[in-house]
């Protein structure tokens, strides 16, 4: 009776039957001012359409946790999840009997999350630096930004997901980026920037500064690589040293 979980009936109308005396903790009511009372009253409008079909399908034996909006007594809203099954007497469904939970504080968790996410692919997706994540196992793209995919002639940062970043390695560069890429996944304070040719999906060969981060994506362990070209700049460079060595 005292348990965080309120266990509660309603007849076939919605009405209330019975609910634990927990239900105070959760909507400020006390159990016997909600008895007899209509359980619609006290759910969030835009929410009651699609718990009363729930409550339908449940009462024709079709099992199903459901969550939806209530209003406390001072008006404050709170989330709230529910598991129910029917009542039956002589064959017939008479009513509900179940247990809900407050979820409030789960769904504000990942509100924050989902917030959090979408303003780190905000930025992951505006940046003129080009980002990729690789997975460490398979050593594939799972995730590209549009300035990786502009800089090595991608379409779209969809058509890099599921390239191998390796392929476009130069094969005189291969180990050494290789052994680069293990001791930044053996050591995560390792900082190194390193400047490399690569080859591109249109065929061009450019050059790169960047560096890898070991980088948690989807629960897996991955490798955020951060890439700038810098073929403009390098190619300068070459330009002016084969001058400075004619004269």
């Amino acid at each position: 009776e005292n348990s965080a979980a309120v266990v509660f009936s309603l007849d076939v109308q919605g009405s209330v039957s019975y609910i634990s005396p927990a239900i105070e903790g959760i909507l400020g009511y006390r159990a016997n001012e909600l008895i007899g009372k209509s359980s619609a009253d006290l759910v969030v409008p835009e929410d009651l359409p699609g718990l009363m079909a729930s409550m339908q399908r449940t009462l024709s034996g079709q099992l199903e946790p459901y969550e939806f909006r209530v209003r406390q007594r001072d008006g404050a809203i709170r989330h709230i999840l529910t598991s129910s099954q029917p009542v039956s007497r002589e064959g017939r469904a008479v009513g509900l009997i179940g247990v809900m939970v407050d979820v409030t504080d789960k769904k504000a968790a990942e509100d924050a999350l989902k917030t959090s996410e979408a303003n780190y692919r905000n930025l992951f997706d505006h940046t003129l630096i080009g980002l990729e994540v690789v997975d460490a196992e398979t050593m594939k793209v799972v995730l590209a930004n549009s300035s990786i995919a502009r800089m090595f002639g991608f379409k779209s940062p969809a058509d890099m997901v599921g390239t191998e970043p390796l392929a476009y390695v130069l094969p005189e560069d291969l180990d050494w980026v290789v052994g680069e890429l293990t001791k930044v996944m053996a050591d995560p304070n390792t900082q190194e920037v390193a400047t490399l040719r690569s080859r591109t999906e249109d065929g061009r060969i450019i050059w790169v500064t960047g560096m890898a981060r070991p980088f948690e994506y989807v629960r897996r362990p991955s490798i955020l690589l951060s890439l700038v070209d810098v073929t403009a700049a390098k190619e300068g460079e070459l330009k002016v040293a084969e001058s400075e060595e004619k004269n």
